[in-house]
């Protein structure tokens, strides 16, 4: 999947592997959006942030995420 980004997309590939890397399946939604999703929970991100604290703060959701749902 991560293979497809291209351009700007680019600067979601650490939070991509860190997904991947914390047992999350990443998908790209038809409007372009990335999903991340795991025991039944699902973040929904853009696929090119206007913001270059965009990929920290998906990171830091994934982390949330996982210490409220262990």
């Amino acid at each position: 999947m991560s293979d497809r980004l291209g351009g700007r997309a680019r600067i979601m590939r650490p939070v991509i592997d860190y997904a991947v890397a914390h047992g999350w399946e990443v998908t790209r939604r038809k409007n372009s959006h990335l999903a991340f999703r795991k025991n039944g929970v699902t973040i929904v991100t853009s696929s090119t942030p206007s913001c270059r604290r965009a990929p920290l703060n998906a990171i830091a959701q994934l982390k949330r995420m996982e210490w409220l749902n262990g």
